[in-house]
Order: C-alpha cells, then sequence, then structure tokens
C-alpha cells in the first residue's frame, strides 16, 4: 500500500495538462522530517529527487547507523515511516546512496506526575523568499525546540518548483532535525503539491499529536471549517480536554478569527 501510494504522488503531474505539469515538477530537497503515527515513537522522513527511484534510507541511534528501509520505486517525492522508536531519543539517519548525516529527538511521551517543560518553534507568511524568511529561520535554528510548526503560506505560488526549492533550501536547518507540522493556506493553492510534499500517505492536512503535557492542533483554514474537519476536530478536542496527561491545548492555523484592517481603505 505504502508503495501504491508513493508511485501515485510521483505520477500526479503526468495526470495534469502541459501547462499544469511545468508548473510544478521533480526536484531535488534535503529530507524533511514529519509526524506521522504516535509522535513520540514514530517519525517520517520525506524528501524529493529530480529522478525517481526507490526510496532508501539508513538509519539507527549511533552515527553508525546500522539499519535501512528500502521501498520500491521509482518515485520523486519520497516518504520512509519509522516505527517502534523510544520516546525523547536520539536517532540519526541517511538518504541513500550519498545523502548527509542528520539527527533528531522523537517527541516526549505524556509525562508523569512531575511534567517536563517542552518548547517549540512557529513561524508564518515566509512565502519562501530568502531576504526575510532565510535570515528568520537562521536565527531559530539554534534554540532547542521539540518540533516547529509554520502557519501557512510557505510559498508565494504552490504550483511553483522554484517556490519549492527555495523553501526547502531556507527551512532545511529547521526541517532536517525538528518534526515539521505545517499549516497549508491560500498560497499552497491548488494543494496537491502540498499533500505530496507534507501529507504521507493520503493523511489530511488537518491532524494533531502531543508532546510531553501538551495536545498540539494543526488545521487548514483555507477549507470550509464545518464537515470532516469540525466532526474530527470536536472528537479531538473532546478527547484531549478529558486526558489526564494534557494540560495544554494548543492549535495552529492561518487565518485568525478576528483581524483590525491595517488601514481604512482595507476591507474589515
Amino acid at each position: 500500500m505504502q508503495a501504491c501510494s508513493l508511485a501515485l504522488m510521483a505520477l500526479l503531474p503526468a495526470l495534469l495538462s502541459p501547462a499544469e505539469s511545468q508548473r510544478f515538477g521533480p526536484f531535488d530537497s534535503p529530507p524533511c522530517l514529519l509526524l506521522s503515527g504516535p509522535a513520540s515513537s514514530s517519525i517520517c522522513v520525506a524528501w524529493n529527487t529530480a529522478d525517481p527511484g526507490p526510496s532508501s534510507l539508513a538509519w539507527g541511534v549511533t552515527p553508525l547507523l546500522g539499519d535501512t528501509i528500502t521501498l520500491p520505486g521509482p518515485v520523486c517525492h519520497h516518504h520512509v515511516t519509522l516505527t517502534g522508536l523510544q520516546p525523547a531519543t536520539d536517532y540519526y539517519y541517511r538518504v541513500l546512496p550519498d545523502g548527509g548525516l542528520y539527527c533528531f529527538e522523537t517527541l516526549q511521551d505524556p509525562p508523569g506526575p512531575s511534567p517536563p517543560g517542552f518548547s517549540f518553534t512557529v513561524m508564518g507568511d515566509s512565502h519562501c523568499r530568502a531576504d526575510t524568511s532565510l535570515p528568520v529561520m537562521d536565527l531559530a535554528s539554534p534554540w532547542e525546540a521539540s518540533f516547529w510548526m509554520h502557519t501557512g503560506d510557505l510559498v508565494e505560488i504552490g504550483d511553483d518548483t522554484g517556490n519549492w526549492w527555495s523553501f526547502f533550501r531556507c527551512a532545511d536547518t529547521l526541517c532536517t532535525r525538528l518534526p515539521t507540522a505545517p499549516c497549508p493556506d491560500n498560497h499552497e493553492y491548488p494543494f496537491w503539491p502540498f499533500d505530496s510534499l507534507f501529507c504521507p500517505y493520503g493523511r489530511d492536512r488537518f491532524f494533531s499529536f502531543d508532546c510531553a503535557n501538551g495536545h498540539f492542533i494543526v488545521l487548514d483554514s483555507d477549507q470550509d471549517i464545518l464537515g470532516p474537519q469540525l466532526d474530527w476536530l470536536e472528537c479531538d478536542l473532546q478527547a484531549a480536554s478529558t486526558s489526564p496527561s494534557i494540560d495544554w491545548i494548543i492549535a495552529a492555523f492561518h487565518y485568525p478569527p478576528t483581524h483590525r484592517a491595517r488601514t481604512a481603505a482595507a476591507s474589515p
């Protein structure tokens, strides 16, 4: 099933008209850590290649690695999920055959009577602009954080290959070592490139995860909140609010519930 999903994502450009497929196509990028499954015991390593091929990843608890996972291709948008990991533990990984060596730490399990603290990084509206987003991401990189959230408008044009190439190169110091939780928004339209990059195995754009005594919710504010997203959100909030191990519930989304216009001519 995973191989079929990966193959379908790689073929998506071929299913569009020639004009559309030229906007977003294969490209090389550094790896990006995504949340997939229980956040304290699993991680999805995603990366992109200009040439289709199998998805091969070496990983382990030391820089010597030791374990290898290979999923058949050929694909250009690669997603390999590691499961059975230990909470709050360092793991090393390398995209094969010749990727760099990276390290990440799994998230903390829900705590006992004395909850440890947690920290995370959040930013938004980067629009893949190297002149503004790169300095911010570089400033955020040295901070000790468990994960990072992006509140939408990762790029300026959602189906432009150059935009996504620029985003991953600006964000590589974060994406390669911290789990990434991105919110989609209007600048990610038409959204299928965002899905190919950040939604492994057909995961919804809205999701949640736990870190220590915090519950984090990522919403897709560009789609109607009514319907499946609202049904899911009500169930998710009910479960989190009644959990004895959760003290904080934090939601991230792009459009605010209200805002003040910056000029009198702007819409309220």
